[in-house]
């Protein structure tokens, strides 16, 4: 019987599924509890990165299993979009440079500081520009790294520019409960096991080119792309000459999880905060970017000011009625409610602040009603 109930469980999920994931096997995701934090700091040249908006040379730290200090050499570069114009600290992608670069360059010496090691990373990035001009990284092997090929990208607290900050702008625990609640948007939809990108939480140590430490603050670090194809066994790239059609399971569940955090900002075929991955014949999608979510940001003007309110929650149920692909979306639903107590547990147990727990929590059960009800009427 047990065997029985395990099988119509596996099958049950086949149906109701786009597409099932295996969980990242990367030592940095190891430990899959959403609330667990890694410790890092990364000393560099914070004027070129944040007012100048040009990559930078930069030795980013973390400590080992055996609280050794592991310090790697990489190219840190500005990125985003709004968040690049108005905010203080930019989004960054982090370029892998050579694992033992340190080494060879006789900057890993145990006699010299992070800050040695920096300069000496510093000097002969300057002295080899040539060799930056393309820059795209070295795959890491021998350490947390390993597995998430070339780059990664970190999301961090945007800080207070002096000038203008659009609706960025907010006392310090706001932008860190704002990171907190794009984090765990995305391990929400990690329980889903499907098409989504994995988080990690961060305490980042921010070091200026003197050493001197500018702040530490609670940061985001997103899955490549390429690692998640790679668990989804899927491609990152479509192959050339062949026609792809959406996958429709896909679509809907990408339509779904955007209405479900209220998030507006993305267009599903405009590439707009979506991009695919792809099988032999489909393309599925992979939505990101949730900054912009009514649930964090009510104000943005795509989001009409309002997430758990009575005009969002009819939009909501609006959505799920019209959906001309029924099916899918009534699948999804069934889908949904099978993870249902595990997407809320990872609500209660987050490590946000007591009223934005309360909040998000009152937002995940209406909308669960709404979706319940829109389910019943289904049958």
């Amino acid at each position: 019987m047990k065997y029985i109930s395990l099988l119509l469980v596996f099958t049950f999920q086949l149906l109701a599924s786009p597409h099932l994931c295996n969980p990242s096997t990367a030592p940095l995701f190891t430990n899959k509890d959403p609330n667990h934090i890694v410790h890092m700091e990364i000393i560099a040249d914070f004027n070129e990165l944040n007012i100048q908006k040009i990559a930078t040379p930069a030795i980013l730290s973390y400590w080992d299993k055996q609280k050794r200090k592991v310090s790697l050499p990489l190219i840190v570069e500005p990125r985003g979009h709004s968040r690049r114009s108005y905010c203080k600290y930019v989004p960054q992608k982090y370029y892998f440079d050579v694992e033992g670069l340190l080494r060879k360059l006789k900057a890993n010496n145990p006699s010299l500081d992070t800050l040695d090691q920096y300069k000496s990373y510093y000097s002969y990035v300057k002295n080899n520009l040539k060799r930056y001009e393309t820059f795209q990284g070295y795959k890491q092997k021998f350490n947390i790294f390993q597995g998430l090929g070339k780059k990664v990208k970190i999301v961090t607290h945007c800080g207070n520019k002096p000038d203008y900050n659009w609706i960025f702008g907010a006392p310090a625990p706001v932008q860190t409960t704002r990171v907190l609640q794009e984090h765990y948007i995305y391990q929400m939809m990690q329980v889903l096991r499907t098409t989504t990108l994995n988080t990690k939480l961060l305490i980042m140590t921010y070091r200026s080119k003197s050493g001197i430490i500018l702040g530490k603050r609670v940061a985001l670090l997103r899955e490549p792309k390429s690692s998640l194809a790679k668990r989804c066994k899927l491609s990152s790239k479509a192959k050339p000459q062949v026609s792809m059609t959406g996958n429709t399971s896909s679509a809907a569940q990408t339509d779904f999880i955007n209405r479900f955090f209220y998030n507006n900002d993305y267009g599903l075929y405009g590439n707009h905060n979506v991009f695919n991955l792809y099988s032999k014949t489909q393309k599925y999608y992979v939505p990101y970017d949730f900054d912009l979510s009514g649930l964090i940001h009510a104000g943005y003007f795509k989001n009409s000011g309002y997430h758990s309110g009575v005009l969002a929650i009819k939009k909501f149920e609006s959505f799920l009625h019209n959906y001309k692909d029924k099916q899918a979306v009534k699948d999804f639903l069934r889908y949904f409610f099978y993870k249902k107590t595990e997407m809320e547990q990872v609500l209660i147990r987050s490590r946000m602040s007591k009223i934005v727990k309360k909040d998000m929590l009152a937002w995940f059960y209406n909308y669960s009603k709404i979706m319940n009800q829109s389910l019943s009427k289904l049958y």
